[in-house]
């Protein structure tokens, strides 16, 4: 498509605010904190599930609608956001004498290099050659995609069920070089997580919450978790969480750290490297090699406010990747499908070949925006 084209807002959606939306449809959609400015496009067929809009998109695509119009060029008021828009089918562009949507809008001329062992990749492909799965079905698959099964061996071999075991089996428990670091970390125990976070951090901040993932085999937590205690001794680091119970230690993404600095975050990062390089690695769908690093990886949290204030990166990038492959469940093969998935990833600033924010998403989350949100 071409910047000129006459765009529309597709009759397969109709537009309400969440301040008209029944109760029930909220409860539904677990939307029912959402703030009354934002808007909800409704499927008007069945082929289309709900979207959340921004109050400023909200605001326009009203205006749109009331007045019957249709854009000359939608990048001039939308930004990024028209791309996405057009892609999924919300806008309608006109060409050759029909209102058309859908792919075609962003697919690039060739299909992108991929790395086909890229547990992203792999788990992406998987999904798509699964049985059918609704978008938030989708996003659960993807996220918890690489965990080990749990089993009764595994129980034996960390010892038991209980806090106890698992913090002496950790290691943390008796008078040790790692107990003595952290220590004089701040610890809350959940179910899920043990979080240590630092008493004093630093002040300095790049304005992001940069994330360190440690991914060794569920086996060599011990042997990880000594080593992040040594790291932490002389690296900047805001705190740091590993899993909390023997179930939760299979999952992929079970040691990760938390820097305010990116600075501190790669140097962290090569430190565990060299430390555990010869560690058997459990690959984490979704997150950016760090320089090359299958066994370290980092992501970066999506910003507290507005649109995409919920959520981790991982969480938060698997519900977009989600929503994204759901509505490509027609492609005719693999090749046109990652083509098309790459196009419409990108349009929302992630690159599928390393899975991390593009330079300009970065700023928009510096700047308190998202592509997501349309005119301001």
């Amino acid at each position: 498509m071409t910047p000129g084209s006459q765009v529309r807002l597709s009759p397969a959606y109709r537009l309400c605010r969440v301040r008209d939306a029944s109760p029930a449809l909220l409860e539904r959609l677990g939307q029912g904190g959402l703030p009354a400015e934002y808007g909800l496009l409704l499927p008007a067929v069945a082929a289309v599930t709900v979207k959340l809009v921004s109050p400023e998109l909200s605001e326009y695509l009203e205006h749109v609608v009331e007045t019957g119009t249709t854009l000359s060029d939608p990048w001039k008021v939308l930004g990024p956001a028209a791309d996405c828009l057009l892609f999924d089918g919300v806008l309608e562009w006109w060409r050759d004498g029909r209102w058309c949507s859908g792919p075609t809008a962003l697919s690039s001329a060739t299909t992108p290099t991929l790395d086909f062992e890229d547990p992203g990749i792999t788990a992406i492909l998987e999904a798509r050659r699964g049985p059918d799965r609704s978008p938030v079905e989708l996003a659960q698959f993807l996220y918890g995609y690489g965990r080990k099964p749990f089993s009764l061996r595994w129980v034996q071999a960390v010892g038991g069920q209980s806090p106890e075991s698992l913090a002496a089996w950790y290691g943390i428990d008796e008078p040790s070089d790692t107990q003595r670091i952290l220590a004089r970390w701040a610890l809350s125990r959940g179910e899920e997580w043990w979080t240590w976070r630092c008493p004093q951090p630093s002040h300095a901040s790049d304005g992001m919450s940069w994330k360190l993932y440690v991914n060794v085999e569920p086996a060599a937590l011990p042997l990880a978790i000594a080593q992040v205690a040594q790291v932490l001794d002389s690296v900047e680091a805001t705190a740091f969480k590993v899993a909390g119970s023997a179930r939760a230690a299979l999952r992929p993404d079970k040691l990760v750290l938390y820097f305010s600095r990116r600075e501190s975050m790669e140097q962290a990062g090569q430190d565990l490297w060299r430390a555990l390089s010869r560690t058997p690695s459990h690959p984490l769908p979704f997150t950016a090699r760090l320089g090359g690093l299958s066994g370290i990886t980092w992501g970066i949290d999506p910003p507290r406010t507005g649109w995409m204030a919920r959520g981790s990166w991982r969480s938060w990038l698997c519900s977009k990747i989600a929503g994204i492959q759901w509505g490509l469940r027609a492609c005719r093969d693999d090749a046109q499908f990652l083509e098309h998935f790459s196009a419409r990833l990108s349009a929302d600033g992630i690159g599928i070949e390393s899975w991390v924010p593009s330079n300009l998403l970065l700023r928009l989350w510096d700047s308190g925006h998202s592509p997501e949100r349309g005119p301001t």
